[in-house]
């Protein structure tokens, strides 16, 4: 038997191209299963996208595939479920036991055992080798254990490693204190009241400071709106000029 696992390889080109891990696990059960019949255990979210990728070559096994006999004659599996955890639940975990990966480990490990079972490796007159593609090396090595002689063979496919979510609460973020905020928008207020005088007088106007008053004010700020209509003036004025 020989398992397959795909290497995790962070790479900068996921920030500006969207691939996912799981658009890579399928285009790796391409490669490797070609035509060959293959059942895959995927996410019930995602089950109906797969299959349209797949075609009538693959059969999605049910998330609880313990006991089923109907895929004896399948010689390819592909894991392609991500059965972690809640934050939630991990951090109860962690507070239980302090383990909470260890136990997602043997839970995980243990839904692919079973998935990989409902393969011709239930069938002890096969003869035919099984092939089964896993989404990493602790993966691949836990099931190896079970099958002595079997191998275990590394893909580079390019997925790329996600943080683990934070648990708990998210971080305060410390608020600006009123009498600064206050301060800072009669400052701008003075500027703009001083910059629409200089306007009106033909004078043009500080556009980075501009720019920089525009994102801190509402849309809805009076003196802003003045500042706007005072610009627009001077420049509807300097076009009639230039036209004359």
């Amino acid at each position: 038997m020989k398992f397959l696992w795909l290497q995790y390889q962070a790479s900068s080109s996921y920030a500006f191209v969207e691939t996912t891990n799981l658009d890579v696990l399928k285009q790796a059960c391409i490669q490797v299963f070609e035509d060959d019949e293959f059942v895959f255990l995927a996410n019930n979210d995602n089950a109906e996208d797969t299959k349209r990728c797949f075609g009538t070559k693959a059969q999605q096994l049910p998330n609880a595939p313990w006991g089923l006999n109907d895929y004896q004659h399948i010689h390819n599996v592909a894991i392609l479920s991500a059965l972690n955890p809640t934050p939630a639940h991990r951090g109860f975990l962690n507070h239980l036991c302090q383990s909470s990966q260890a136990v997602r480990d043997a839970l995980f490990h243990s839904n692919v055992y079973q998935a990989v079972m409902r393969s011709s490796l239930r069938n002890l007159d096969a003869k035919e080798p099984v092939c089964a593609l896993v989404p990493d090396h602790n993966v691949a090595k836990a099931l190896a254990g079970y099958f002595p002689g079997s191998s275990i063979e590394k893909m580079r496919m390019e997925l790329k490693e996600t943080d683990p979510k934070k648990v708990g609460r998210p971080t305060i973020v410390e608020k600006i204190p009123n009498s600064k905020s206050a301060s800072d928008s009669k400052k701008r207020k003075r500027w703009m009241d001083k910059q629409i005088k200089q306007v009106r007088l033909g004078k043009p106007v500080d556009q980075a400071k501009l720019r920089e008053v525009e994102l801190a004010c509402q849309t809805s700020n009076t003196t802003l709106i003045k500042l706007k209509q005072a610009i627009a003036a001077q420049n509807s004025a300097s076009g009639s000029t230039a036209a004359g």
